[in-house]
């Protein structure tokens, strides 16, 4: 009773546009950021205002300043950078379970950038002669 009906042909239209044609899913996400941009011109898309995924349970702060919850497990997030010193600065990337002693993530080390190093006479006069 019922047939098949072609997709209607688009003379001209890009590839990207015959498909958003035939893809429901595809077309509604195609051009996004631009229809955002025309409704509102300031519209602006950062990374950093996407929200994080926090990988401790139970996740709700409660001690050491909101930085622990209920179990005194630190409040991990995703992206999180843990150590201060160059060299020793880990990002977050997923949480792998509970150990004895507390939580198990999965981290990448970050390589710092040292600091160029000076060497020779700077031309400042300071030599000893």
């Amino acid at each position: 009773a019922f047939r098949a009906v072609p997709p209607p042909l688009y003379t001209g239209a890009s590839a990207s546009t015959r498909a958003a044609a035939t893809r429901p899913l595809a077309a509604l996400t195609v051009g996004l950021l631009d229809t955002y941009k025309r409704v509102q011109p300031e519209f602006r898309y950062l990374p950093s205002f996407n929200p994080r995924r926090c990988l401790t349970n139970p996740s709700d702060p409660v001690g050491n300043d909101g930085h622990d919850n209920s179990e005194c497990n630190m409040l991990l997030y995703v992206g999180d950078v843990l150590g201060q010193k160059p060299g020793q600065r880990y990002k977050v990337v997923e949480s792998l379970g509970k150990g004895t002693f507390g939580q198990v993530i999965k981290a990448e080390k970050l390589d710092d950038l040292l600091p160029p190093r000076r060497s020779g006479n700077s031309g400042g006069g300071g030599g000893g002669g």
